[in-house]
């Protein structure tokens, strides 16, 4: 098993085929594959991950500042904390500065769209829709892998 490192995990923004986002091109000591990354507003991020990887690759870090959907188009692993399979068609979320660790198996390619949406954007829209209510979006995250949202899948599958 090999353990990414940020730091030499991409290693060069390469021509973007589409005019906007960032495109970028793995290491090869990783497996092949790019990532595109485009900041839609500076409250979303969105991310189109395809990634073969050559040997069974650990991949930790921290989410970003904001809330992450990640749909799982393809894919096989291990996801941990808590721990929980990384199959096809699933979607994840993650909340804020959440730690996250994944074992991806090499059999399957590693295709994934991601959303980041700020959480500021998040609490300013749940007080707006809720009035006086208390809403709190990261209650819904704790129920993570255990709910299915027929629009948010739609959507994600869209993108």
């Amino acid at each position: 098993m090999i353990e990414v490192k940020r730091d030499d995990f991409f290693v060069e923004s390469i021509k973007n085929p589409i005019e906007y986002g960032t495109y970028y091109k793995i290491n090869s000591k990783y497996g092949t594959g790019f990532q595109w990354t485009s900041e839609v507003h500076h409250d979303f991020i969105i991310t189109a991950t395809d990634i073969r990887f050559n040997q069974e690759t650990m991949v930790g870090e921290h989410i970003g500042s904001g809330y992450v959907l990640a749909l799982y188009i393809s894919g096989a692993g291990d996801e941990f904390y808590p721990y929980q399979n990384i199959s096809p068609n699933t979607l994840r979320c993650y909340e804020p500065s959440e730690k996250y660790k994944a074992i991806y198996h090499p059999q399957i390619p590693l295709r994934c769209i991601t959303v980041q949406v700020d959480q500021e954007f998040i609490d300013q829209y749940l007080q707006e829709i809720s009035g006086d209510l208390e809403v709190n979006f990261s209650d819904f995250f704790k129920e993570k892998g255990k709910f299915y949202l027929p629009n948010v899948n739609h959507a994600m599958q869209m993108l």
